[in-house]
């Protein structure tokens, strides 16, 4: 199966921005358990969004890797490379909190 990718970032929190690979078989089961992970880290944030993320796709059995975005301390915005990378990917869902 090919990979696919998935992005969880959030507009209003620009330092909240990841993407998820999971093989295409796994992409409805991985967007499900991001979904959730984002509803439990609104909830009660008492780790960070991407502990959330590492739970909810172990609970569901959905092999991934996560690659989390780097961002500028004084700016909390990701820099320009992470962008220019993500534009280069194969992103079938972007998902949003």
């Amino acid at each position: 199966m090919a990979e696919v990718a998935i992005r969880y970032s959030s507009p209003l929190n620009t330092w909240m921005d990841c993407v998820v690979f999971v093989d295409e078989a796994y992409a409805l089961h991985a967007e499900r358990a991001i979904r959730k992970a984002s509803e439990l880290f609104i909830k009660g944030a008492d780790v960070g969004y991407t502990d959330y993320i590492h739970q909810c796709l172990k609970e569901a059995c959905v092999p991934y890797t996560l690659v989390i975005s780097d961002y500028d301390v004084e700016t909390d915005e990701p820099p320009q490379q992470w962008y220019d990378w993500v534009a280069s990917l194969n992103v079938v869902k972007e998902i949003h909190p």
